[in-house]
């Protein structure tokens, strides 16, 4: 099986989506690499910071296959199913994030090369 340069360009836009969102969520709090402990930091400070960081995780990324309706696609949509891609990417996001709700990585045939955030039905 190969990958035509378009399909290898739409799978390296959904990784990318991905790395943005987990890179948008995850320096939050303007870390720079340091441990977080200010010693001059008040004990409000430090209350405020942990219940800032003790925030529900009430969501997971969840895998929605649509299938494709074109047949150019269903060498990559196997494959990915196949290889579990998407599982994986869902996996490591889960253990890095806390959502306030679920959000589904679906694969589905789009007609554009773009894929992006629907807040209407919370998907990517």
């Amino acid at each position: 099986m190969t990958l035509t340069k378009e399909n290898k360009f739409n799978l390296l836009l959904v990784l990318a989506i991905l790395f943005i969102l987990i890179g948008c969520t995850c320096n939050k709090n303007g870390d720079t690499g340091s441990d977080g402990k200010d010693s001059n930091s008040s004990k409000t400070d430090e209350k405020e910071n942990k219940n800032s960081s003790e925030k529900k995780d009430e969501g997971d990324f969840k895998v929605e296959y649509t299938g494709v309706e074109n047949p150019r696609y269903e060498a990559i949509d196997r494959s990915i199913r196949e290889s579990k891609t998407l599982e994986k990417a869902a996996d490591k996001l889960n253990r890095s994030l806390s959502l306030p709700h679920d959000i589904k990585l679906r694969s589905q045939d789009c007609k554009t090369a773009n894929a992006f955030y629907n807040p209407k039905d919370h998907s990517i």
